[in-house]
């Protein structure tokens, strides 16, 4: 059972970085700087950090393993999706595979299945929220800005949502003893 959720958590890691790196080759003369960085820092630690987990979580590899291979993917991640817009983006992504291969690895969990499912479901929405981001940009949506209302309607939501996440992430653990 374990090598299969870690086969299926493995194989949409690859597909999220194939599409981002897509989505790098097709727009790397239309986004901006700051969002082709975000873009490889982001795919980089989140790989790294969600193979880590599963690798150290899922089959129980030792320390050294999870730890090199899990920084080995999320420096390839980031550096195959910074790539192909500019150099600065692939250091960007190559540093920050090395910071989450590293975090990825070194958690502990007594529920491993939980945590790797989180980290997954987390790179699922980063790449969601980054897709959409380049959607605005590329197709030149006016940007209005947020009045003073909706930004604190905003905080109270992010706060909320914040306690809210984890209390459950602190909780679920200790009632699935």
């Amino acid at each position: 059972m374990n090598l299969l959720l870690t086969i299926v958590a493995l194989f949409v890691t690859v597909i999220l970085t194939a599409r981002m790196c897509s989505l790098a080759l097709l727009f790397r003369n239309e986004l901006p700087h700051n969002l082709q960085k975000v873009m490889s820092m982001s795919i980089g630690t989140m790989s790294g950090i969600t193979t880590g987990s599963v690798i150290n979580g899922l089959m129980h590899a030792t320390s050294l393993i999870a730890l090199l291979s899990s920084m080995a993917i999320g420096m390839g991640a980031g550096v195959v999706v910074g790539l192909p817009m500019m150099f600065e983006a692939a250091i960007e992504g190559l540093v920050a595979g090395i910071m989450g291969g590293m975090m990825g690895s070194m958690l502990m969990s007594d529920t491993p299945i939980f945590t790797s499912g989180c980290f997954l479901l987390l790179f699922v929405a980063i790449v969601f929220l980054i897709h959409q981001l380049i959607h605005i940009r590329v197709n030149a949506h006016p940007v209005t800005p947020p009045s003073s209302k909706q930004i604190l309607r905003g905080i109270v939501i992010v706060a909320t949502a914040t306690v809210i996440v984890a209390s459950l992430l602190l909780g679920i653990p200790h009632l699935m003893r």
